[in-house]
């Protein structure tokens, strides 16, 4: 099978998602939204709408929480299953994403009632005993003092199979893309999310059925995850609004 035909099963899957990512216009207009139960009735007529009909959101919010890891989880499940073999690894050590916070706290000893329990190798499902050893080095980097982000930055580069020029030049531009957030570049993690949204949505365009597409549009389903989180948690919580993204 030629690295293009296999691409394009999953570039095809994900064109189709791609055209349910919330707009910026639409996340102004849910910004405006101080209450929880405004926000959601709002949300649920948007493209949010598959994540929020998975949710129990009277639930406490570190449950709120674990049921959106669980979703994005699936979600790197599915584009998995699309992808090419050799790259697997690669897009399933995008599933690591939201355990981040939760790995740094433990490794700097912080523990608290927040700090989930379903985060770590045990839940990787198949490939534990590999997804294990990569945690750890990943957490050997956090106590050597790499930023989170950076150190799976890292990892996630080291897993890259044999690439093609056309395809390194991809992935490389995605790369200088989300190495100012990784390295904490920027005012705030919401003025990042929103810098990138564009340049992910151009990259994904130009290579929607080489590799830096399928990873573009895991980089905007990331941050559409964190997004919504982030607006659901301020809300439940009855925390200061967002100034930009949440």
């Amino acid at each position: 099978m030629s690295r293009t035909v296999g691409f394009a099963y999953p570039g095809a899957r994900i064109q189709a998602c791609y055209g349910r990512l919330v707009s910026q216009a639409a996340w102004g207009r849910l910004r405006r939204l101080d209450t929880l139960s405004g926000f959601l009735q709002a949300a649920r007529d948007t493209a949010l709408r598959p994540w929020l009909t998975q949710l129990d959101v009277t639930a406490e919010p570190h449950q709120i929480e674990a049921q959106l890891r669980a979703l994005f989880r699936r979600r790197v499940g599915e584009v998995s299953e699309w992808s090419p073999p050799a790259w697997r690894p690669a897009v399933a050590w995008v599933a690591v994403l939201p355990d981040l916070p939760a790995m740094t706290a433990r490794v700097r000893g912080v523990e608290a009632p927040w700090l989930p329990a379903d985060s770590g190798p045990g839940r990787m499902g198949a490939g534990a005993a590999r997804a294990s050893a990569e945690l750890r080095g990943l957490q050997d980097a956090f106590r050597a003092g790499q930023l989170p982000a950076q150190a799976w930055l890292a990892r996630w580069r080291a897993l890259w199979p044999a690439t093609r020029a056309a395809e390194r030049r991809g992935l490389e531009r995605l790369v200088a893309l989300l190495d100012p957030a990784a390295r904490g570049a920027g005012a705030d993690a919401a003025t990042a999310q929103a810098a990138l949204q564009r340049p992910l949505r151009d990259l994904f365009r130009r290579d929607t059925r080489r590799p830096a597409g399928l990873f573009a549009w895991l980089a905007l389903s990331w941050i559409e995850f964190a997004t919504l989180r982030g607006a659901l948690l301020r809300r439940r919580l009855a925390l200061p609004l967002e100034g930009g993204l949440a």
